[in-house]
């Protein structure tokens, strides 16, 4: 027989929970931040695309950026913009796999690139050769994102 105090408790810290995830606005400072893996290939799988975004349920690396060779900064910072935004809209994890494409886009792109994309590029750019599960050998680097906490989590139908 369970305790009516331990049942409250529980229910208490669920409630807390769950409040908590579903809070608005931007997460505090100090907030989790959510890993990302980036990743150099010879090649991308669809080409055309600037970069892709693979989002997956599970393995060790479930959000992936793959950039070509050669990348540039701007792509790159784009690539950060397009992860932050499917986390926002989905969520810090993926609730079901994607692999997000985008569209080479024509013109000057005058967004300005995040202050730290350079190191970063250059850090995957002289990472060490290593097998990417679902991709094949690439370099690779992990970097750490703000969590997103979403608004609302979108619901499957049940139809």
């Amino acid at each position: 027989m369970r305790s009516p105090i331990l049942t409250a408790l529980v229910a208490l810290i669920l409630f807390v929970a769950d409040a908590h995830t579903q809070r608005a606005g931007p997460p505090a400072k100090g907030s989790p931040r959510v890993p990302l893996t980036i990743a150099v290939v010879n090649e991308l799988p669809h080409l055309g695309a600037p970069y892709e975004i693979l989002r997956r349920t599970s393995g060790a690396n479930l959000d992936v950026v793959l950039l070509p060779e050669g990348a540039t900064v701007a792509q790159f910072s784009d690539a950060i913009r397009g992860v932050l935004t499917a986390r926002a809209a989905g969520g810090d994890t993926a609730t079901e796999p994607a692999v997000l494409r985008v569209r080479q886009r024509s013109g000057v792109d005058l967004r300005p690139v995040f202050p730290w994309a350079r190191r970063v590029l250059s850090d995957v750019e002289h990472a060490p050769v290593r097998p990417l599960e679902g991709v094949g050998m690439a370099r690779t680097v992990q970097i750490w994102l703000p969590a997103q906490h979403p608004h609302t989590r979108p619901q499957r139908s049940s139809n």
